[in-house]
């Protein structure tokens, strides 16, 4: 009976302890716990209306007073989670379940935590155990079918959600998250009723005004969307997505510095917003600022390292600053996230065309095509791929299919009018061009390519100023000093285009068709040594160095044309054919390029052969090269570069008598890919060389 009086006494205080442990007030006296009670619900009051701060301080006032308050530690774990303090968070949720073991609500929140932080796994994990503690806790699996969204994995999503409207059908959250749901499956109407619903319920909640924001992203009605945000931030004042997604959404209109004033912000307020220094570095990079983009972007991914765009945008800014092999790792990152991201193909293509791997740009290019047929930019970078792999017709093809997509791109004009100046087209290139500064006047290239233009049509004063703009915007595009110097060449202002020369060689000593045309001006300075100095280093370049150019420096430095002893044979073959009246030997010396546009019956009248012929009319004997006066360069319009070296021809002429007489009259021939053609004679008597002209 003792032993049974015993065992009774032994089951009362093991059951009577196991109340003790449970009950956290069993200590205290009634004013105490009323206290912590007090506080207690005057933090979750802070927290329903948003003040997260003076709701911790109120938790911080209940744990004082009772330090074993798991349901306390449950509500300051979540206005951490709120404030995005997620360490402090898990902290206080971990105490919650040490106290409490069974504590579903902790376990759910903590999973929230886990979610906000990427880890969908570990909070799955946590959701599971509050719905097995609780098999009707709604919040549990309407926090778990969010994780499972974050995991892309929609019919789980949709099936929690729909689990926590069955078991709480005015669970507004619960519709806020099936409507952030349908969102993402692009069921805008399904959502906006979802959405609606929860606002119905619940008046004042901030995420279904945010939500209402983005469908207006995604439809492109960017002014509707700031709208929905203002409202969300009118509620919830310390909501940092707003501020982002306000920010992004300003970015879409072209309103850079609000942008950048609400990413300021969300990042004051979160300072781990992967989203938003993403999207701060893109307005850095709008703003051409793109050290700082790195900046923000390197502190995005440090936040957030599976964040695609981040490495996107960052690719863009390496490529931006000609750091390409970087530009390239990233965009790779970005493609190996997503393989379907069209534009990071895009993007790579054009750094692949900027290294001068066209094939690899025209690959890439051709991926976003598969994904986005109608992607504009796709088009444009493949067809400046062709440009460059020499393809002009293809090139011509796709810059049209990009107008055709969207007639505003500014830089397929420039580049259709880049394509038209290789073709010779130039009238074609000049209303191009002109298209493109019209629309964005900001396009060095463009400037750089109409003041091309202008050269080839002999206007230099145009090709100064329109390479001076190009300068103006980019003072390292190596072609405006490379055509700005030539053009001073050409206007006989050879110090000009020295100074432009150096420039370019100051941003890259391995610029050979710098030295080229810095060779030139040397040359039209008759400071030989060093023309020839620069034109040896074009060629240690690799440069291949137009033959005539060649010619002419080799001409002043060793005071002899190229393949003289032929030149001289050739003079002679000409007179002698015509002393023959051999007209057709004497037409196929002429310059290739000439007899292309003379026919052959032309040139025989042009040379008065079926002129009736005069009876003491002079014949002649012989002609042959007696001294080369100069020689110089030239350049047929839309044809070759040739060497004419002017010379006195000693020419011999029988008259009717019998006699014969000599004179000596200016010849111009022509030497051209190795050979010598007779250009023009004139028949003025002349004692020695005249002065260059």
């Amino acid at each position: 009976m003792r032993d049974e009086r015993y065992q009774s006494m032994r089951l009362i205080l093991i059951i009577t302890a196991a109340i003790l442990l449970s009950f956290p007030f069993v200590q205290q006296t009634k004013a105490e716990s009323k206290d912590a009670l007090d506080h207690y619900n005057r933090g979750v009051a802070h927290i329903e209306k948003y003040e997260y701060d003076q709701a911790i301080l109120e938790l911080n006032k209940a744990l004082e007073i009772n330090p074993r308050y798991a349901e306390a530690y449950t509500k300051r774990g979540w206005a951490w989670i709120m404030k995005f303090r997620y360490d402090d968070a898990l902290a206080d949720l971990n105490k919650a379940l040490e106290i409490n073991p069974r504590h579903a609500e902790a376990y759910a929140k903590r999973g929230r935590a886990y979610g906000n932080r990427g880890q969908y796994e570990e909070a799955i994990i946590d959701l599971n155990k509050a719905i097995e503690i609780d098999p009707k806790y709604a919040e549990a699996y309407q926090l778990r079918g969010a994780m499972y969204g974050g995991k892309l994995q929609p019919e789980k999503a949709f099936s929690d959600i729909n689990k926590a409207l069955e078991i709480n059908p005015r669970f507004a959250e619960a519709y806020n998250s099936r409507g952030w749901a349908y969102i993402q499956k692009g069921e805008y109407d399904r959502a906006i009723i979802d959405l609606n619903k929860a606002l119905e319920i619940k008046p004042n909640y901030d995420r279904p005004y945010f939500n209402h924001g983005w469908i207006h992203i995604r439809k492109g009605e960017y002014d509707q969307a700031i709208l929905e945000f203002n409202k969300a931030l009118e509620i919830n004042p310390g909501y940092a997505e707003a501020y982002s997604s306000r920010g992004f959404t300003y970015i879409g209109i072209g309103q850079y510095d609000q942008a950048m004033k609400d990413l300021n912000k969300a990042i004051e307020i979160n300072p781990r917003d992967s989203w938003a220094y993403t999207n701060r570095g893109a307005v850095h990079i709008k703003n051409g600022l793109y050290d700082e983009a790195i900046q923000d972007l390197n502190k995005a991914l440090d936040i957030n390292p599976k964040d695609n765009l981040a490495y996107f945008r960052r690719g863009f800014s390496n490529l931006n600053k000609g750091q390409l092999d970087q530009a390239i790792s990233d965009l790779n990152k970005a493609l190996e996230i997503n393989p379907k991201f069209a534009e990071a193909y895009v993007i790579r293509g054009l750094a692949y065309t900027q290294k001068g791997q066209s094939d690899q740009a025209i690959s890439d290019c051709n991926k976003a095509l598969e994904i986005k047929p109608r992607l504009a930019e796709a088009y444009l970078y493949r067809g400046l791929a062709y440009n460059l792999k020499g393809q002009p017709d293809e090139a011509i093809f796709d810059f049209n299919k990009a107008l055709e997509i969207n007639p505003n791109i500014a830089e397929a004009y420039s580049g259709r009018g880049a394509t038209y100046v290789q073709k010779g087209q130039l009238d074609q290139a000049i209303s191009d061009l002109n298209k493109a500064l019209e629309i964005n006047p900001k396009i060095a290239e463009a400037y750089v390519n109409r003041g091309l233009v202008y050269m080839d049509k002999g206007q230099h004063d145009q090709t100064i100023s329109d390479c001076t703009k190009a300068l103006e915007i980019n003072p390292n595009i190596l072609e405006a000093y490379l055509n700005r110097g030539l053009a001073y060449v050409q206007k006989g202002q050879p110090d000009q285009a020295i100074s432009d020369c150096n420039k370019a060689l100051e941003i890259d000593p391995g610029y050979a068709s710098a030295y080229v045309n810095r060779g030139l001006a040397y040359l039209s300075k008759k400071e030989i040594e060093k023309s020839w100095n620069d034109m040896n280093k074009a060629q240690e370049l690799g440069h291949q160095i137009d033959a005539a150019i060649l010619d002419m420096v080799r001409f002043y430095k060793f005071g002899k044309a190229p393949n003289e002893d032929r030149l001289k044979s050739r003079v002679k073959d000409s007179y002698a054919a015509t002393r023959i009246g051999d007209y057709k030997t004497r037409y196929e010396m002429i310059n290739p390029h000439i007899r292309k546009k003379m026919a052959f019956e032309a040139f025989k009248k042009d040379m008065g052969v079926d002129r009736p012929q005069q009876k003491d009319e002079p014949k002649i004997v012989q002609g042959e090269l007696e001294k080369i006066c100069y020689c110089g360069d030239w350049a047929y319009e839309s044809g070759p570069h040739t060497l004419r070296c002017v010379f006195i021809l000693r020419m011999t002429m029988e008259e009717a008598g019998g006699n014969q007489k000599v004179f000596r009259v200016l010849e111009m021939w022509e030497h051209l890919d190795g050979e010598w053609y007779h250009g023009y004679t004139d028949h003025h008597e002349l004692e020695d060389c005249p002065k260059p002209f």
